[in-house]
């Protein structure tokens, strides 16, 4: 490895931004800790988070570390390990979007009991609303 080469991002620029990528993940992971939330929901996000701390340093290296023209098999399998992660990314947020429609089909349930129990509770007090 060297840094003088064919590389697509010079380490200047993508170790800052890494850095800063880093730390947004960890503010935000421990912003959840504090949030008002499903657990399941937190969880789900959590393990997002950790896919992205593993796709950071995987983007670094394959985009400024590894030359194409030095070692292409060692460029290919970095480039093919951050599309995995990004794949399980894109998994992990479908995942959150399912759940996102559970959590909101049980307050609907929630809803519509509290609803049904108001109109029963209407009915028994002579047909006036209470």
């Amino acid at each position: 490895m060297r840094l003088i080469a064919a590389i697509d991002l010079h380490p200047a620029i993508s170790l800052p931004l890494a850095a800063g990528a880093t730390i947004a993940v960890l503010w935000y992971w421990s912003r959840l800790g504090t949030a008002a939330m499903p657990e399941s929901r937190r969880r789900i996000r959590r393990y997002s988070l950790l896919v992205v701390l593993l796709l950071i340093p995987g983007l670094v290296a394959a985009a400024s570390f590894i030359d194409h023209h030095d070692d292409p098999a060692a460029y290919l399998g970095s480039w093919l390990v951050v599309l995995a992660l990004l794949a399980l990314l894109v998994l992990v947020a479908m995942v959150d979007v399912l759940d996102t429609l559970r959590l909101r089909r049980v307050e609907m349930r929630r809803i519509r009991r509290g609803l049904a129990v108001r109109e029963r509770d209407g009915r028994d007090c002579g047909g006036r609303s209470p």
